[in-house]
């Protein structure tokens, strides 16, 4: 028991419910949404890369890519729009920001700033809400509202400047602001008037330029935050766009006022914008991208409409139904880093692409059209899809009325047909030379040719919702209403009638061995038949479920089976045996490998389940993501590695799918895939045909073009033999000329030397001067400083011996002090002698008192204690009475206490700012003390300067005077030059024309060298073409030969049949 490993390795498909649904990642490589995932596909080696984590997304709405192409930002909007950073470069994801400020479920716009460390979030309907988000932090930088105060109004995108992370433009319902980034918050800045206008897109086209469009299918320029120019793409809509007149006409004009609406075309939007370094690309009417190219004077106007591109109409459609075509609009544009092509998708879920060459070089006033960029895709629901065993072919059909046969070996498209009426299913024979396609009106078996499918056998049944071949290929079931038809696919006869169905039958399975097939259907009934004897065998019916699908065992004796119950069914014997609940997830479609090991479950919300097999419960099961709506069917190849699902989002998924244990059969994955195909003999015949006008066509083209590069190269070498010549005598001339100038440079050289070496002796003769006058003046400041220096001994002197006779008058009085001090001690020390004799007869007499007391006090005692107890009774009943005042006092003690203890901490703080401030006050005055030293100091030095100021001002009036003279002499030299100069110039302009002809020439020959180059690999694959087609006529024709004599061998057996039958087994191969 296990579980199949499942990995993800093409999708088919597009969504076009994103705006902006396609960029560059580099020159090969394109990032689009498919299903529930963003992948990124490599158009060189038509290879894609898959991200997981991106594939488990539950609602994708808006992505984008920094400017680096490293990160990718994607938003998933469930109950809140939540914004994931991917590295493309490591394939994981760096950080995950929760918009919790957004109000809506929706985010309209992504954008990364130009140094990738900011994204900008626009949240869609009711607040629009804009917040910068520092990602790598996940720290919101500021939010706005911008729209205020017309909330009602529409915001439609906010775009980075690609030079300024800190500007972004915001367009939408009347609304244009360009905002600025600064301190923490965004501020409008210029001037946009906005009337009336719904602005629908913006992209920036350099720095400070703006390309802005508008509803009215208007594109508006700004340039520093204002209107420069306005061009009109709505007003040739419906025109020839090949007449040059209407190219001028939306030409940008210079311009001040407003866009307003009118002219004809008004009122087709312009939905995207993309830029590069010529110009820009904008989209303007259903499937139109208009190439402007920036102009050659930016004067009078800034761009110029340079061509029109087109998506290409389906000629499927075209060639089977007269309607008008359907409309297909663009909903995203991109330009390749290299700027060598331009990808488009649209809004029927197809990618588009154009070489930028073909649009600059191709013929002047001549529109271009798309091309598809891989294959087509279904737009809309695929239906139905089938695989086949002997070609490496998976048909599907769609709600878009589309037949596709894809290639999963070579992951490209090799059939695509479109038809008038609607398609319900599709099978394909085992061998994958016919397909069976159920329409609205018939049943249509049709056989697979080279590039078409052509019926040969049409069958009465009506909206055919299932049809399948047998495994043999030798017969098909079609469901009709609620029989089941089996036709015979050698004679088309109808074989048997399958009837019992009481509802719509959902799914049909036909046994390994083809004697039986199982059918379900929605009133809850599981059918097994009996195809040799046209009857039911089996039968499980559950009232009030809806069987969506089954699948049967390699042994052909259990049934699973998929409904709406929301549980998985293991049918054996006509009773269920094993129930196996999905947990609240409706599954759409069971299937079952070959070698009966692996089991696959699709659910309705897109999700592929690899189911534990055999089954278990409760049930086990690993998922994996890729579709962003309901799975429709899903088949598994013959050799068990590989299986394709199918989705109502419209795209097709190849898995790799392995069985951990191994248990694959070996058989299965040697047998080869069959190369054939098939072709009508009128179609060989043209080809050939074709073939051989080529190959004249291209032998004339040679000769005409080895015979005009004769003639280029005659008359280039011509020119160039004269154009040498006349540079060389140009070259001669000049360089006379600029002997000449060197020789009166030289002269002028020496002149200005000997006048210098003048000035440099005056100079030297004014210096010894100065340092003269110096020296004397520092002589006298030396005798001022000795003077003061010997008074300043002096002083120190007197000062010397005054504080020698203050310390002997000091000395003095302090021994006087002593002597006076001893005196009053001798003094103190009697009286206290006398003191304590008092004392001690004062003690005695105390001794006797104390007797006599104590005796009157034993009397007096007992008069007491009787006395006071009468008071104690009284003291003990005011003492209740004070022991509550007491409490009361007590109370209100403390909270005085506490209030003087406020007080007192109040005091102390106070203190401290006091003593702070006497603190600060003091410094201020040693700095004031200090400053004041300074501004004396620097009144001296500045009187100092401005007598060298003087002295300076006097030097450079006399080499004023010197000047003069100089320049007097400068102007006349200058004059000299002048005409020499001019002729110079003249001389230089004349060279600058013949290399600018010269480069033209190149020009041109280098195109013509192109233009050969493209002709040769044009005529290598018309060779190439024609020798497969010679090879592939030469094999059949041996093969036809080789049927011819066998057929002759066995007609000498015509009459014995036995023998005939032998000669046929032998001779003829299967």
């Amino acid at each position: 028991m296990s579980i199949a490993e499942v990995s993800l390795v093409h999708i088919f498909g597009l969504r076009n419910d994103i705006p902006n649904n396609v960029c560059y990642c580099d020159d090969q490589n394109i990032i689009y949404p498919a299903g529930s995932t963003i992948l990124s596909y490599n158009v060189l080696h038509k290879h894609q890369t898959h991200f997981d984590d991106l594939r488990k997304l539950r609602n994708l709405k808006n992505f984008a890519l920094s400017q680096n192409k490293r990160y990718l930002a994607v938003s998933d909007c469930v109950d809140k729009p939540t914004i994931f950073i991917y590295d493309l470069s490591t394939s994981k994801r760096r950080k995950t920001l929760y918009c919790t400020e957004v109000q809506s479920k929706d985010v309209v716009s992504l954008s990364f700033s130009s140094d990738h460390k900011y994204v900008l979030v626009l949240g869609g309907s009711p607040d629009y809400t804009l917040v910068v988000y520092l990602w790598e932090k996940g720290k919101i930088v500021t939010t706005l509202k911008p729209n205020m105060p017309n909330t009602w109004a529409a915001v439609n995108q906010a775009v980075y400047n690609p030079a300024d992370p800190a500007v972004i433009v915001v367009v939408g319902q009347h609304l244009l602001k360009m905002l600025r980034l600064t301190e923490g918050s965004l501020r409008q800045f210029g001037h946009q008037r906005v009337e009336n206008t719904n602005y629908m897109c913006a992209a920036w086209a350099g720095q400070n330029r703006l390309l802005v469009g508008t509803d009215q299918g208007r594109v508006v320029l700004y340039d520093a935050a204002e209107l420069k120019a306005e061009f009109r793409l709505g007003d040739v809509l419906g025109k020839d766009s090949s007449s040059e007149a209407d190219r001028r006409s939306v030409n940008g004009t210079r311009s001040g006022s407003v866009v307003s609406g009118g002219g004809v075309g008004a009122g087709t939007p312009v939905t995207s914008i993309v830029t590069f370094s010529k110009g820009f690309v904008a989209v303007c009417g259903v499937g139109i991208a208009h190439v402007f190219d920036r102009a050659e004077d930016q004067t009078t106007e800034f761009y110029r409409l340079l061509r029109t591109v087109h998506v290409p109409q389906d000629p499927g459609r075209m060639a089977v139904t007269q309607e008008a075509p359907p409309q297909e609009g663009i909903t995203g544009l991109a330009v390749s880093p290299s700027e060598e092509t331009l990808v488009a998708a649209s809004t029927r879920s197809q990618l588009y692409v154009i070489s930028m060459s073909s649009v600059f070089l191709s013929n002047k006033g001549s529109d271009c059209v798309f091309e598809h960029l891989s294959t087509p895709f279904h737009h809309g629901s695929i239906l139905d899809m089938d695989l086949a065993y002997r070609r490496p072919f998976a048909v599907t059909c769609g709600a878009d009325r589309s037949v596709a046969i894809w290639n999963h070996k070579a992951m490209t498209l090799d059939v695509y047909k479109q038809f008038q009426d609607d398609l319900h299913s599709v099978a394909i024979h085992p061998l994958g030379y016919s397909v069976l396609a159920g329409f609205s009106d018939k049943l249509r078996y049709m056989v697979i040719l080279m590039n078409d499918m052509r019926t040969i056998k049409e069958f009465a049944i009506r909206s055919c919702t299932q049809c399948a071949f047998s495994n043999g290929g030798h017969l098909f079931a079609a469901v009709h209403g609620n029989v089941i038809q089996i036709y015979s696919t050698i004679t088309f006869e109808n074989v048997g009638n399958l009837k019992g169905h009481g509802g719509k039958i959902r799914a049909l399975r036909w046994a390994p061995s083809d004697n039986r097939l199982v059918s379900c259907g929605m009133e809850g009934a599981i059918y097994e038949w009996d195809l040799q004897l046209c009857r039911r065998c089996g039968e499980n019916v559950l009232r009030g479920c809806n069987y969506f699908s089954t699948a049967v065992s390699p042994d052909a004796k259990t049934i699973y089976a998929v409904g709406s119950d929301k549980m998985i069914k293991e049918v054996s014997d006509s009773q269920v045996i094993r129930e196996v609940s999905c947990q609240d997830v409706v599954p759409t479609w069971i299937s079952l490998s070959r070698s009966g090991r692996m089991m696959f479950l699709g659910l309705q919300s897109g999700v592929l389940r690899s189911v534990k097999f055999p089954l278990s419960i409760p049930g086990e099961w690993e998922e994996h993501h890729a579709h962003n709506d309901a799975i429709t069917k899903m088949v598994v190849l013959a050799d068990d590695t590989q299986m394709f699902t199918c989705s109502s989002d419209g795209t097709l998924a190849l898995w790799s799918i392995a069985d951990p244990e191994g248990r694959l059969s070996k058989r299965e994955r040697t047998v080869p895939y069959s190369e054939e195909i098939l072709v009508s003999k009128a179609e060989l015949d043209e080809k050939i045909q074709l073939i051989n006008e080529l190959n004249t066509r291209v032998s004339e083209l040679r000769l005409e073009n080895e015979y005009q590069l004769r003639l280029k190269d005659m008359t280039y070498g011509d020119k160039i033999r004269q154009l040498t010549e006349r540079a060389e005598q140009d070259i001669q001339t000049l360089n006379g000329n600029i002997e000449a100038l060197k020789d009166e440079k030289s002269e002028d050289h020496a002149a200005h030397n000997r006048e210098l070496e003048t000035l440099h002796a005056q100079h030297e003769e004014e210096v010894q001067l100065l340092e003269s006058n110096n020296n004397a003046k520092l002589i006298v400041e030396y005798e001022k400083y000795q003077a003061l220096e010997n008074k300043m001994a002096l002083m120190k002197e007197d000062y010397e011996k005054q504080l020698v006779e203050q310390a002997e008058a000091d000395r003095a009085e302090l021994a006087a002090q002593a002597e006076e001090y001893e005196d009053r001690l001798t003094e103190k020390v009697a009286l206290l002698d006398e003191a304590r004799e008092e004392a001690l007869q004062q003690k005695k007499t105390y001794e006797e008192m104390q007797v006599q007391i104590e005796e009157d006090a034993d009397r007096e005692i007992v008069d007491i204690k009787t006395k006071y107890e009468y008071k104690l009774k009284a003291e003990r009943n005011s003492n209740v009475r004070l022991r509550g005042e007491t409490g009361v006092m007590k109370k209100r003690f403390v909270s005085l206490s506490k209030e003087l203890e406020e007080q007192r901490q109040e005091i102390q703080r106070l203190q401290g700012e006091h003593s702070k401030l006497q603190s600060i006050i003091k410094n201020l005055e040693r700095d004031i003390i200090g400053l004041k030293k300074e501004v004396t100091e620097r009144d001296e030095t500045i009187n100092e300067k401005e007598k060298r100021i003087y002295d300076l001002k006097k030097k450079n009036q006399e080499l004023e005077k010197f000047k003069f003279v100089l320049d007097y002499k400068i102007k006349e030299l200058k004059k000299q030059i002048e005409p020499r100069e001019a002729e110079i110039k003249d001389m230089k302009e004349t060279i600058n024309a013949m290399e600018n002809e010269l480069e033209n020439y190149h020009k041109t020959n280098t195109e013509q060298e192109l233009q050969l180059q493209e002709l040769r690999q044009k005529l290598r694959a018309i060779e190439a073409e024609l020798h497969r087609a010679v090879q592939r006529n030469y094999d059949f024709t041996i093969v036809m030969n080789r049927y011819r004599s066998d057929l002759f061998s066995c007609m000498d057996h015509l009459q014995d049949p036995k023998k005939l039958k032998e000669g046929i087994k032998v001779n003829i191969p299967t």
